[in-house]
């Protein structure tokens, strides 16, 4: 297990704050997003791609980072990257041009690595370690920076910035304690997940992918196992005459905007369906945006979905954009969709129309192109039957 850091080193006259702790309900939906993430076990590329987002959207950040060692230059290079106005995660796993570079000691995050210590900038212009690497630089003022460890040895950091003076507080350093353990652990169970299983008939072979730690980092796997790269073409694996008849469907209207229902027992692959036909699809250089609608309580589900207006509610203190405006020109996967309130599949059901909604606490529509797939375990003709589930949203 990765140690808890609790070595925080503060500079550029930074004074630890200790009055900007979120409400109890923001930080609980911060937590449990960050363990959602987990689940995606032993995919780290989506574990990791789910505590980005969560980062970006729960916390006063503008832009966030992984970094991780390259092996053969021994350099710190960004694996994968988000910021609040980018419409999805960035990966640059497997990309010749992977950004920055820093040598162990060089500038804050080649510091972090080498010393093994959190680092907290408040002002970047008394910062003398702080680099100008590339044009957006000059824009950060505020840094958090911690390193991640895989079993004891610092593997990488994950940075935090913003363009507002002494930006991060007592939350923050909190926050970010929390993510690089959980990403620690990740990376550590990946490895030894694929270490166990490399003689399998689905086994990673050395190469496949781009290599940041000492043993490279786990592929990305359906749900049959095999392993595919982030230039996913759709294709699954499977080996029954019933799923080469779905198979045959999804080719039939991938790239149309029709809007699609899977249902099936859980663990039948409708998550791999989903994908499949946004990545069959025009729309596949698009974000592709999941939303578990059973793992939030209604009234979270609603501000995820569609987003908030600042003041909207106790602990809005920012505007935060939904999922739908995030998934724009994309696709967004409703899981578990049997178990929203009918009140919920109300607003739903604009979007399904009219293509647009309102945030919470807002006055104004906004319109949104987006295709809609949506999934179930449940017996949705049993649920219209007991008025859980609207006709007309069926």
């Amino acid at each position: 297990m990765n140690p808890v850091l609790t070595d925080i080193k503060n500079y550029s006259g930074v004074k630890p704050e200790t009055d900007n702790m979120p409400e109890q309900g923001t930080a609980y939906a911060f937590f449990q997003k960050i363990q959602r993430a987990m689940s995606c076990f032993p995919n780290f590329s989506e574990i990791c791609k789910g505590i980005l987002n969560t980062v970006v959207e729960e916390i006063e950040a503008e832009n966030c980072s992984l970094m991780l060692k390259d092996p053969f230059s021994e350099e710190l290079t960004i694996f994968m990257a988000r910021g609040q106005k980018d419409s999805q995660w960035s990966l640059h796993q497997g990309s010749q041009d992977r950004g920055a570079r820093f040598k162990s000691g060089e500038g804050i995050a080649g510091r972090v690595f080498e010393e093994g210590f959190s680092l907290v900038v408040g002002d970047t212009d008394k910062e003398l370690k702080f680099i100008n690497k590339n044009g957006s630089s000059r824009q950060i003022k505020s840094i958090c920076c911690f390193p991640v460890r895989e079993r004891e040895e610092v593997v990488g950091v994950f940075n935090l910035s913003h363009s507002r003076y002494q930006a991060f507080g007592e939350w923050e350093r909190l926050a970010m304690s929390y993510v690089v353990n959980q990403i620690g652990a990740a990376l550590t169970a990946s490895q030894f997940f694929f270490e166990k299983n490399a003689e399998g008939p689905f086994s990673q072979k050395q190469g496949d992918n781009p290599s940041f730690s000492g043993k490279g980092i786990p592929g990305i796997i359906t749900e049959a196992g095999s392993t595919e790269n982030s230039s996913n073409n759709g294709e699954f694996v499977f080996y029954s005459a019933a799923m080469k008849k779905i198979d045959r469907i999804i080719d039939q209207i991938a790239d149309t905007n029709v809007t699609v229902f899977i249902q099936g027992e859980s663990g039948v692959g409708k998550e791999v369906v989903a994908r499949s036909l946004h990545q069959r699809s025009s729309r596949r250089d698009q974000p592709f945006t999941k939303v578990n609608c059973a793992a939030l309580p209604s009234e979270l589900l609603e501000s995820e979905l569609f987003g908030y207006e600042k003041g909207a509610f106790t602990g809005a203190y920012r505007q935060k954009p939904g999922k739908f405006e995030l998934a724009q020109g994309g696709t967004i996967f409703l899981d578990e969709i049997a178990e929203i309130t009918p009140a919920l599949q109300a607003k739903l059901l604009q979007v399904l129309q009219d293509g647009e909604f309102s945030r919470l606490g807002g006055k104004k529509d906004i319109k949104v192109d987006v295709r809609i797939i949506s999934a179930t375990n449940k017996n949705i003709d049993e649920a219209l039957k007991k008025g859980r589930f609207r006709e007309d949203f069926y």
